[in-house]
Formats: structure tokens, sequence, C-alpha cells
């Protein structure tokens, strides 16, 4: 059989160069894992001086997001606290009368009431009819109070004339424009009318035993302050139709026994009266 011989060669080292040729690989693995230990520093350092700035950034802005959130909440929640509060407060009776009448210095005196109207198809009270008793009721809700006074500058704020009757007040002896208060005006009006309808009794009272044509002018005068004032409050109230037993009358009449929402009269008088200048009629 032929023989197989192997043509590796190996030559033998001698001590001194088996120790440089295992220093050098050391000191190549040393180079090497120093190599990896730079480049791992340099990550590690890398990573702990530029990671943790990003995340600082973002929580930054996530508190200044925060922060405008809650501001612009606390702007919210104020701004509809005042309107909620706005839209249900109860305004004052003086408030509720500046907002919905034209000026009057005797808008203080303003009171609101509710009250239900004594109105059946049969009535009878202290303003109904004609006599002694029935005039004075009248006379002390229309005709026993005086006039008032106002200054220049409420004049002008009503939009009235500065050509006005003047009037000096006796108590404190400025001057300023005679003025009257419509509800009483109205009421003379209507105290006018009862009387006419009982001209008969009062043929010798006043206006009624006026000249006809003059009586006639104001009658005429007064139907219309009457007209325009009851179209101008426009009442919404209703009322239904009942039977009165007992009343004499047959079928179903309106009941006008119904609620109102009322100024109350006498808190006025009672400021038109302390506000009074004069009883007199001179120059009227």
């Amino acid at each position: 059989m032929p023989s197989f011989k192997s043509t590796k060669s190996y030559t033998a080292i001698s001590g001194d160069e088996e120790k440089t040729s295992r220093s050098g690989r050391r000191d190549d693995g040393e180079a090497a894992d120093g190599l990896l230990r730079r480049s791992s520093f340099s990550s590690e350092t890398s990573d702990e001086v530029y990671a943790p700035q990003q995340p600082r950034r973002r929580h930054l802005n996530s508190g200044w997001t925060w922060l405008a959130h809650a501001v612009l909440l606390s702007i919210s929640m104020t701004l509809f606290a005042f309107s909620f509060c706005s839209r249900t407060a109860h305004p004052t009776e003086a408030a509720f009368a500046r907002r919905f009448s034209s000026y009057s210095p005797a808008l203080g005196a303003v009171q609101y009431e509710t009250r239900r109207y004594n109105l059946t198809p049969i009535v009878t009270g202290p303003y109904v009819g004609k006599g002694d008793d029935v005039d004075k009721m009248w006379d002390y809700i229309a005709n026993e109070i005086g006039d008032q006074m106002i200054t220049r500058e409420e004049l002008d704020k009503l939009g009235l004339s500065p050509d006005a009757m003047k009037i000096v007040d006796p108590r404190t002896g400025k001057e300023g424009y005679r003025v009257g208060l419509e509800v009483f005006h109205q009421l003379h009006c209507l105290d006018l009318l009862r009387k006419y309808s009982y001209r008969e009794h009062y043929t010798s009272w006043g206006d009624v035993a006026d000249d006809p044509d003059k009586l006639r002018l104001h009658m005429d005068h007064c139907i219309e302050t009457l007209r325009l004032n009851i179209m101008c409050q426009s009442d919404v109230g209703v009322f239904t139709m009942n039977l009165f037993p007992g009343s004499g009358l047959d079928g179903v009449w309106p009941d006008f026994s119904t609620l109102h929402t009322c100024r109350n009269y006498e808190a006025i008088r009672e400021w038109a009266v302390e506000h009074t200048v004069t009883y007199e009629d001179e120059g009227l």
C-alpha cells in the first residue's frame, strides 16, 4: 500500500518568541477590549448626556400646556357662573321699574304686588255710584294730590321743552319745572266719566256743569287718554266664563276676578304727597 505523509511542516519556536506572540495576542485583545469599552463608554456617555434632554423638554412643554388649560378652564367657569347668576338673579323692584318704564323721578317709589281683582258682573264697593261717600273716595285717589317739581336735568332726560311752566319750591326756594304724575291725571279723567254718567246728580259740580262744548272737549280728551294708556299697558291676563248662582244673572258670564301684578298705588301716592310743591291751579 502506498503510504501518505503530511506535507505540513511545523517549525519549533523558541520560548521567547512564544511569549512575544502570546503577549501580542494579549495586546491585540486588550486593544480590542479597550476599543469596545471606549465605544461602549462613548455610547453610554452619549446616552447619559443627550438622552435625558428630550424627555425634559417634553416635560416642560407638557407643564405649560396643562397650565394654559387650567387658566382657560378657570376663565370659562367664571364666565359661565357670571352668566348663570345674571340670568337667574332676581332684579330689585327699582331696577325692574327702571328697565321697563320711561324715566320718572317717582320710579324709586314703585313697589310690585300680586292682587286678585274683586270684579264680578254686578259690582258694589266704595268707588261705585254717586254721593258724598263715593266722592270722598275718588277725591282721595284722584283729586287731593298736588303737583311736583323737577330739575332742568330731569326735564332734559324726559326730552321735554325747557319752555314748560316753572315753579319755585316753597320749602327750598329752588326753581324747577312744575309736573304732575300720570296716574292721578288718568284717575281724574275716569272720575269725570263717572260723574258725567250721573250728571243729573252732579249738575252743579265743576267740570260736569261746564259749558256743553267745553265739557265735550274735556270728555273726548279723557276718553282718548284712557284708551292710549289701556292699549299701552295691553293687559294679557285671562278670564274664564262661569255661572253666578244667586246673582240673578242667567247663563254664564265673564269672571274678571283674576290675578294681576300691580304697582302699589299707596306707595306712589305717598311719594307724590311728600314731593308736592303746590295745590293751586294758577296758570293752568
